[in-house]
């Protein structure tokens, strides 16, 4: 038998105050079958509401996600979904995602998630960049470990001189600051300020033979690396789990 809408998607009447346990309830139903305008609806009225948690203590992200609706948990993150929400078990929608094998909802998930650290990292000033660079060029790992733990999204900044801290370190001939920088998903193919010159091109012209045999293995592991998760977001594929195992 199929369920009927629930009530809130056609009245207005519940707008005044916070949703009843019903609302959230239809709401997280709405988000486990797909019904995107439904869940618009409920969060349009109630935006606050969105990483409210069901009977089934997951919220609508989490029932989405694990049943693969690329569409409706695409809405959930614009409306302002945490992707960072966990059960009282500890697991979060990427959790469900992967279980269920949702590889395209895994890859939103994980961005979503990433891109809302990045958002709450501390920013280091610009002084604080131009030292960390200048530890890279000199090879001092223990300067360059110590910035990148207070500020691990700053691996790519540029000091003054538009040169990032792996630039420095590749044109120098620094393996252990160059493997470490990397180690800390420092961008191999990022170009200076000008958008001219990469790590790779300055080890090569410096003569760092290593460093630039390093640099070239890991541009292509991660231009394939984005490669395979651009694929997948424009493929859109998740996988048809069996049923059953609906949250």
């Amino acid at each position: 038998m199929v369920k009927k809408s629930p009530q809130w998607a056609f009245n207005d009447s519940f707008n005044l105050g916070n949703p009843s346990q019903k609302m959230v309830n239809d709401f997280n139903y709405a988000a486990r079958v797909g019904k995107d305008a439904e869940v618009e609806a409920f969060l349009n009225k109630h935006p606050h509401a969105v990483n409210a948690m069901a009977d089934n203590r997951m919220t609508a992200l989490m029932v989405a996600a694990a049943n693969g609706n690329k569409s409706t948990v695409e809405l959930l993150l614009k409306k302002g979904a945490d992707p960072d929400v966990e059960t009282a078990e500890g697991r979060t929608a990427l959790r469900f995602a992967t279980r269920e094998g949702q590889r395209y909802i895994e890859v939103l998930l994980r961005q979503a998630s990433e891109e809302k650290k990045q958002l709450l990292a501390e920013k280091p000033a610009q002084k604080k960049i131009n030292k960390f660079c200048e530890a890279a060029r000199a090879g001092d790992d223990e300067k360059v470990a110590k910035f990148l733990d207070k500020y691990p999204y700053a691996v790519d900044a540029k000091a003054e001189s538009g040169l990032t801290a792996l630039m420095y370190a590749a044109a120098n001939g620094n393996m252990s600051t160059v493997k470490l920088l990397l180690e800390n998903n420092a961008k191999a193919d990022e170009k200076t300020a000008e958008g001219s010159w990469t790590a790779l091109m300055y080890a090569k012209r410096e003569g760092q033979r290593d460093v630039a045999e390093l640099l070239e293995q890991k541009t292509q592991e991660q231009a394939a690396e984005r490669k395979a998760l651009a694929d997948t977001l424009k493929k859109g594929g998740a996988r048809v789990k069996s049923p059953g195992r609906k949250p």
